[in-house]
């Protein structure tokens, strides 16, 4: 009985994995070139690395004024985007752009992203090669906290959508954009109330993309070119007691940490 249940449990598989249609794109036109001012992205993301806007273990402990200052921030930088999108706040300081599309019959696409960074542990200033938020470009590099992670990907699509804005463009599909406020810490008051906020409004979405992985050339034993690291789902956490000397660096690649100090995972 139990053959027959696995083979069973094996056709189905297969049947199923024939049936399932694919959902591969084809050969994408490349879209008009868009004119933008040069080196005013590098710029707009410099000045959002100034705001410290650190995320506490115990928000209780978090200071919220900076939120408050990049939420301003983002309204002078990209005027466009605050006069023709819809947005809402959740908790204050999450944030959900809706980009209306032209074909109200295509599910939206929505691009997440957070706004808030780590701490900068005490005592470590002075290993910093540059101040973590002071945004400062050198060497053809910008440096500070969110640099990478994440308001690389806040400023890089509202960037985005402020050129298409300017250049007259709209998507034929909705466009959504979340911009939670916690994510170092859980996201319960960012990321959660975001989601449940889109599962009233949008329930069903055709791709949902985060901040990503990074592309490795080096550093993986085997690899010849350079690989994308796709991530597919969050993983959940434990909290240890650990103590080391050396470098300081991201838990899953401590040996790479550049120049700044040491990264809670």
């Amino acid at each position: 009985m139990l053959l027959l249940v696995l083979v069973g449990l094996a056709a189905v598989l297969l049947v199923n994995t024939l049936r399932l249609p694919n959902h591969q794109l084809g050969p994408v036109p490349a879209a008009p070139a868009v004119a933008v001012v040069p080196d005013s992205a590098t710029a707009h993301l410099a000045g959002a690395l100034r705001i410290a806007t650190v995320s506490r273990s115990h928000y209780a402990e978090t200071d919220t004024v900076p939120f408050d200052q990049f939420q301003a921030y983002l309204q002078r930088t990209f005027p466009l985007v605050h006069q023709r999108l819809k947005r809402q706040t959740v908790n204050h300081y999450g944030l959900l752009y809706e980009w209306p599309g032209t074909d109200p019959a295509l599910k939206p696409l929505l691009l997440l992203a957070h706004q808030d960074v780590v701490p900068v542990l005490p005592g470590t200033e002075s290993q910093w090669t540059r101040p973590p938020f002071a945004g400062q470009q050198a060497g053809g590099y910008l440096y500070g906290r969110g640099a990478l992670d994440d308001k690389l990907n806040v400023l890089g699509q509202l960037e985005a959508v402020e050129a298409l804005l300017r250049a007259g463009l709209r998507p034929r599909r909705t466009v959504l954009l979340a911009f939670g406020h916690d994510e170092e810490t859980l996201g319960l008051r960012g990321a959660t109330a975001l989601a449940a906020l889109l599962k009233t409004q949008h329930p069903q979405l055709e791709l949902v993309l985060d901040e990503g992985g990074l592309v490795k050339a080096d550093g993986v034993a085997g690899l010849t070119q350079p690989v994308a690291l796709v991530g597919v789902s969050e993983k959940g956490y434990l909290s240890l007691e650990l103590a080391a000397t050396g470098p300081g660096g991201h838990p899953a690649r401590a040996h790479e940490r550049g120049p700044g100090g040491r990264r809670r995972g």
